[in-house]
């Protein structure tokens, strides 16, 4: 399926809907761990908590 795109979303346009959506959006926690932690090799992975309230 190819996706057709009609008008490019420019800076400006995301400017001025941010403070309208800004009340609804739920931030979640953010947290890194060691992957060797987990039997993994050497990396850091980022979870996100979307569970979790604020």
């Amino acid at each position: 399926m190819d996706i057709q795109v009609d008008e490019i979303i420019e800076r400006d346009s995301i400017a001025q809907t941010e403070p309208l959506i800004r009340p609804h959006v739920r931030r979640t926690p953010v947290i890194k761990v060691d992957a060797p932690d987990f039997g993994l090799g050497a990396a850091r992975l980022g979870f996100k908590l979307e569970l979790l309230p604020l």
